[in-house]
């Protein structure tokens, strides 16, 4: 047997046992709450910009007193291939100062018009927990006005989780001696449609066409804008709230105008009644399994790979609410992933070694044989004779790229979740590329190890030199700034199958000796 030069694999087996309880030693475990590794939410009231911001991990939001509505939904939180992005329309906003600037004319979120007349100029009075921080769950930032003789509650609550998702509640309190009838000219607006470099569309969360909405206003679950990758959607009920207790028979929709909003035409007050109306507001990326965590998931146009991915995501859930971690959700899935795979493995090792011993035979047909064809029958006929199958090591490499694709994209589709979870080992973010590159160094050393176990001694030709090391050093230069989770995943995965062709190896060479 000529297959490798690693005849201990006892030796391997101890390294790879070494390297997981390293892991394991290093590794924080389930025992530490997600909460405790959070940054906390900063509130802050800007004096210049007579407005209070709200700062996240994921992102900024920025209320403003006068109109007492939200001016800038700003996410900062960009992992791999995606961009720091502005969520309000008509605002702009530079990523390295956070200089905001307003289009004029442009309704914000929150704004409201009673009986036709704005509150877009009107001064709130704002309560909010100034200059603190903290580990909260949420934070209110309640405004109070009166406007037409109907006294004014907006309460905006900003949540420290990853679903980019506002809690909106109106209060309404007629503060005449008389009814008050609302009428059609009582909105809330979501945004203004204004041009912002790219395609924008009105989606519903019920399957209700624009000619439909002008004609027969009916029952709205919500409404919003989408496009670039990012939604802005205005959905009845609060984040925490049970969808069956919303109301929706009140609300009716607008989209005929340039603005977006939501209206109260069938609603009244008596004298000294109030009213109120709950609303949850998603402003964040258009990613499925966000959207999905917020019931918008049908605002979403997903494909067929999109639709792959949600059990791949569910599954990674589910092993990070066993461990607490998603370093070690991604161990197990490795693990699992390779449990499952070697069966598969075993046939691709013994295949390749037994091509490997076949070669003296296969290079003496091709010195006999000039005709190419006849070549083939000859060697066709040998990998008959031996039993062999030439295509025997191909199909485990095929079955573990689209693993690799999966797992890739499910880190990046989870990115929000990984940001706010606990850190492991030296890495604080498991979506974000290893800042010291360590596992990058790792994993090409380990594909190269395991490049040279696969080559026959004194075949080191030019091309399995460019196998050997060209393929894996291209691998961590171009691939280095993807999400350390992955590289964690491709690095165990390496180990893994280091020491699963060392023990088939020393398995076959038991049964020939």
């Amino acid at each position: 047997m000529q297959f490798t030069s690693f005849e201990r694999p006892k030796a391997l087996t101890s390294f790879l046992i070494l390297v997981l309880f390293s892991l394991f030693l290093l590794g924080p475990t389930a025992a530490g709450a997600p909460e405790e590794y959070k940054q906390p939410i900063t509130v802050d009231y800007h004096e210049e910009k007579n407005a209070v911001k709200v700062e996240t991990e994921i992102a900024t939001y920025l209320f403003s007193k006068q109109g007492g509505n939200l001016r800038s939904i700003f996410i900062h939180f960009s992992p791999f291939r995606s961009q720091k992005a502005e969520l309000v329309p008509g605002t702009s906003i530079d990523p390295e100062t956070e200089e905001t600037s307003y289009m004029e004319g442009i309704k914000f979120p929150g704004e409201l018009t009673v009986r036709g007349e704005s509150d877009g100029n009107i001064s709130y009075e704002v309560i909010f927990p100034e200059g603190q921080k903290g580990h909260y769950n949420s934070i209110p930032i309640t405004f109070t006005a009166t406007l037409e003789g109907i006294e004014v509650k907006k309460t905006y609550t900003v949540y420290n989780n990853q679903n980019y998702t506002l809690g909106f509640s109106l209060s309404l309190t007629n503060r005449t001696d008389q009814g008050i009838t609302l009428g059609e000219e009582t909105r809330v607006y979501v945004a203004s449609r204004v041009e912002t470099g790219g395609d924008g569309d009105v989606k519903y969360l019920e399957d209700i066409s624009v000619d439909s909405l002008r004609d027969d206003l009916g029952r709205v679950e919500g409404l919003g804008l989408i496009g670039n990758g990012l939604v802005l959607f205005l959905k009845t009920g609060l984040p925490t709230q049970d969808p069956g207790d919303a109301t929706y028979q009140e609300l009716s929709a607008n989209i005929a105008t340039e603005d977006v909003s939501v209206g109260f035409s069938n609603n009244s007050l008596t004298s000294g009644e109030t009213k109120d109306y709950q609303f949850s507001l998603y402003g964040g990326r258009q990613r499925h399994v966000l959207l999905s965590n917020v019931g918008l998931e049908e605002i979403d146009d997903i494909g067929i790979f999109s639709q792959l991915l949600v059990p791949v995501i569910g599954f990674l859930n589910l092993l990070y609410d066993f461990t607490g971690n998603y370093g070690w959700a991604i161990i197990l899935f490795t693990v699992l992933i390779r449990v499952l795979l070697y069966p598969l493995m075993r046939n691709m090792y013994r295949s390749m070694a037994k091509m490997q011993e076949l070669q003296p035979k296969i290079k003496k047909i091709q010195d006999e044989y000039e005709d190419k064809e006849e070549q083939q029958k000859k060697m066709m006929a040998l990998y008959k004779e031996e039993g062999v199958n030439p295509l025997g090591g191909c199909l485990p490499m095929f079955i573990q790229l689209p693993i690799l694709i999966l797992l890739w994209r499910a880190i990046m589709y989870s990115a929000e979740a990984i940001h706010m979870s606990p850190g492991f080992l030296w890495l604080s973010d498991l979506s974000m590329r290893d800042p010291t590159y360590v596992l990058v160094v790792l994993t090409v050393g380990t594909m190269i190890l395991q490049q040279q176990m696969m080559q026959t001694p004194g075949g080191g030709g030019s091309q399995n030199k460019i196998m050997s090391y060209g393929f894996p050093l291209f691998m961590g230069v171009f691939l280095r700034n993807f999400p350390a989770g992955l590289w964690l995943y491709y690095l165990l995965t390496q180990l893994f199958m280091i020491g699963q062709q060392a023990f088939i190896n020393w398995e076959m060479d038991k049964e020939e000796s």
